[in-house]
């Protein structure tokens, strides 16, 4: 993937880059619904994409989303000894479904 800061081509390499699919187990325990059913809106670039399509990286430390147009991080979920941290600082909104019963 070809990315720019508007001066410069960059190539980023996503060669380790998973479908969000691989991350959905992840957030799903922290946010309590299933996250494959998530549509998020990334702050950056502002494209729309469900959960799924979102590119995941599971081999760091904790789980991080990024999108799938820009690159850019739109979440992250790790859980330390101290407790589980979530960030969702790169994204504009996640619209979670309605879960029935609840």
């Amino acid at each position: 993937m070809n990315i720019s800061d508007g001066n410069t081509p960059v190539e980023l390499d996503q060669s380790n880059a998973l479908d969000g699919n691989a991350a959905a187990g992840a957030f799903s325990a922290v946010l309590g619904v299933d996250a494959s059913m998530i549509d998020i809106v990334c702050a950056q670039c502002g494209y729309q994409a469900p959960f799924a399509e979102e590119r995941a990286y599971v081999e760091g430390p904790g789980t991080t989303l990024c999108c799938q147009r820009c690159a850019s991080l739109i979440g992250r979920v790790a859980t330390t000894p101290a407790g589980t941290w979530l960030s969702l600082s790169g994204s504009e909104s996640w619209r979670l479904p309605i879960v029935a019963g609840k």
